[in-house]
C-alpha cells in the first residue's frame, strides 16, 4: 500500500486506500463487443449484462479518485459502444458478498 504526506500534517504520511465504485454503462446499441474488453481490464471485479435504462452493471477498484479520473477518461468510456456511464461511489460497505442460506 503506497502513503502519501498528507499536507495538513506535515511529515506525516496517511495510507493510501483503494476506492471501490459502482458504474452503470449504455451502449449506442446492443452488442457483446464490449465483452472481451472488459473482461482485459484488472480494476473490474465483476461486470453483469442488466436489464432497464442501462446495460451493464460494473463494480470496480481503482486507487484513489485521480486514479478513477485516468481511468474513466483512458478506458472506460473509450470501451466499444459506450454511450453514457454513471457512477456510485462507496462510501461504506455495510454488508459486502454476505453468505447465503442455500
Amino acid at each position: 500500500m503506497r502513503t502519501d504526506q498528507c499536507p495538513k500534517l506535515g511529515n506525516a504520511t496517511m495510507a493510501r486506500r483503494p476506492t471501490r465504485s459502482n458504474l452503470v454503462v449504455a451502449l449506442e446499441e446492443k452488442s457483446s463487443e464490449i465483452h472481451d474488453p472488459v473482461a482485459k481490464l484488472k480494476f473490474i471485479l465483476d461486470c453483469h449484462l442488466v436489464a432497464g435504462d442501462f446495460d451493464y452493471f460494473l463494480k470496480i477498484r481503482v486507487g484513489d479518485m485521480a486514479d478513477f479520473n485516468r481511468i474513466h477518461g483512458d478506458q472506460l468510456i473509450a470501451l466499444p459502444g459506450v454511450r453514457q456511464t454513471r457512477t456510485f461511489f462507496v462510501m461504506k460497505e455495510v454488508v459486502d458478498n454476505a453468505p447465503l442460506d442455500f
